[in-house]
């Protein structure tokens, strides 16, 4: 199963805080058991940062979860706000348009679209 988990942080600080944030966050989550991988995004003018997490299991989401809450938390007076969503990845249409995701019969669909 693939699952995307996209989490957008509305921020009270200043960009370059929040990246500074951002990585200090990234050091301390760099641990793959938890996500296959992760992608930071941020928009500078409206001061939303973003990340979108690719995970094999629900559980990992439910961990993930736990995490982002705990986040929002410690860095309370930083952060407005965290939203979090989540999606399953539609497989065929995904591996058609070459999406950065591995399925089990990825191949056999390359090869019958072919």
């Amino acid at each position: 199963m693939n699952i995307i988990l996209i989490s957008k942080i509305y921020f009270n600080i200043s960009v370059k805080e929040f990246e500074e944030m951002a990585i200090k966050v990234a050091e301390e989550l760099n641990d793959q058991s938890m996500f296959k991988w992760k992608i930071w995004m941020l928009n500078k003018e409206e001061k939303i940062g973003a990340t979108i997490y690719s995970l094999d299991s629900w559980r990992q989401v439910a961990v993930l979860e736990d995490y982002l809450n705990t986040m929002g938390l410690l860095y309370d007076s930083l952060l407005h706000k965290i939203e979090i969503e989540k999606y399953e990845v539609l497989e065929k249409p995904t591996i058609l348009n070459f999406g950065p995701i591995t399925f089990e019969t990825q191949d056999t669909l390359v090869s019958n679209s072919e």
